[in-house]
């Protein structure tokens, strides 16, 4: 990939593997054109970087990021970092176990659950721009992370936190 951008930010796919040479503490990144927002801005590139950790950038990142891609870009393309829009799926659940089938008291059942949920939160389809969320997946996840499970009600909800602005 680094070969094929060719030392040149030029479209998205160079963005991210430039940036992902530079920053390697990235964990998934988005890069689009200002001309894809509803009141469109030309001449700027917006790119979202998700951290490895935490939910975004902090702001000496995103000026490492900006001064480090100034000798790749071209023409006088504006770069923008923004933060994630991060939307949290939480479960609420109620799990029935058959304890005569296990020798896990109902914190081991528990924490199996959690285990396989956390597994499944971290895959390449839920954690990465544009993931999506099963829930047929979800609800199959739990009665699978233990044989003593006989079924379980679940539903999920979203989350998205707003910072408080003054």
């Amino acid at each position: 990939k680094f070969y094929a951008s060719q030392n040149r930010c030029v479209i998205s796919d160079d963005y991210e593997t430039i940036i992902r040479k530079i920053y390697p503490g990235v964990d998934d990144i988005y890069v689009y054109g200002g001309e894809q927002l509803p009141i469109a801005e030309y001449g700027r590139v917006y790119v979202v970087v998700k951290p490895t950790t935490g939910d975004k950038l902090s702001n000496i990142s995103k000026t490492y990021i900006k001064n480090s891609l100034e000798p790749f870009r071209v023409a006088s393309l504006d770069i923008i970092l923004t933060d994630p829009q991060v939307v949290y799926v939480e479960t609420v659940s109620t799990v029935f176990y058959d304890e005569k089938s296990t020798n896990k008291d109902p914190a081991g059942v528990t924490a199996a659950v959690i285990d396989t949920l956390t597994k499944y939160s971290e895959g390449s389809t839920v954690s990465k721009f544009g993931g999506t969320v099963r829930y047929s997946r979800v609800v199959g996840s739990i009665d699978d992370s233990d044989q003593s499970i006989t079924r379980n009600s679940t539903y999920l909800r979203m989350r998205r936190n707003m910072p408080i602005v003054e």
